[in-house]
């Protein structure tokens, strides 16, 4: 299947929607909303960051939004080329069912998840396989 030639500018529009997502999450739960700027008076106080804390907020939220459409592009180039199975997204045609079974199989197990959830699955077993072990491990 050909790659779409808006493919980029699609992903962008995705983006700003995660942007604008996120920032309500942080700012809709208090615990966050304050550990977040905890984390920006200790990087300020440690010279880490000049920002202000809406630049600096905002900047984290850029980062988180654009690393979970650049994950889900990559688990989704895997199942495209037969790199991964499990299959989470779509996979390619002749396993797109699979994909589908498995997602439907997976809410009717937890039915209070979202899609964020199910995706958290994948990234989950990217994190099991050797050669994409070390992209997820935590420092």
């Amino acid at each position: 299947m050909p790659v779409s030639p808006d493919l980029t500018s699609d992903l962008k529009k995705v983006v700003l929607t995660l942007e604008d997502d996120l920032r309500r999450r942080v700012e809709s739960q208090p615990h966050v909303l304050a550990q977040w700027h905890e984390q920006h008076r200790e990087a300020v106080g440690r010279d880490r960051t000049a920002m202000s804390w809406q630049e600096w907020r905002d900047d984290r939220v850029t980062q988180a939004a654009v690393a979970w459409v650049l994950t889900t592009v990559f688990v989704r180039f895997c199942e495209d080329n037969a790199l991964l199975a499990p299959v989470w997204l779509a996979g390619p045609p002749a396993r797109q069912q699979e994909a589908l079974d498995a997602e439907l199989a997976y809410f009717r197990e937890h039915p209070e998840h979202t899609a964020r959830e199910w995706i958290g699955e994948a990234i989950a077993h990217l994190r099991t396989v050797e050669a994409t072990r070390g992209c997820y491990e935590s420092d």
